[in-house]
């Protein structure tokens, strides 16, 4: 399935990497971030880590979530099919 129209030349706002990027790699970071995101959600749900970790993920699940409050245009980009689109939104119910 294309999630990406071919020959999109179109660049979208990475905060990843607090640049424009192709939509491919700004996909492919939403893709990563957000299944971060839900391993963090995982072990914070074991109860079992210590303090210091907790509040490391809890710090990072805040800033994973503005990230990708960032983005929240995506979804509308020109470069991505409509497959890509479902992807995408599926990625901002964090």
């Amino acid at each position: 399935i294309d999630l990406i129209k071919p020959g999109t030349s179109e660049t979208f706002y990475s905060p990843w990497r607090d640049e424009q990027r192709p939509v491919r790699g700004v996909l492919h970071g939403m893709f990563v971030f957000w299944n971060i995101y839900n391993f963090y959600k995982q072990l914070l749900s074991t109860k079992s880590i210590p303090v210091e970790a907790e509040s490391y993920l809890i710090h990072r699940m805040e800033d994973i979530e503005m990230e990708f409050k960032s983005i929240s245009g995506f979804k509308d980009s020109e470069g991505v099919t409509d497959e890509g689109k479902k992807l995408s939104e599926n990625f901002f119910s964090l």
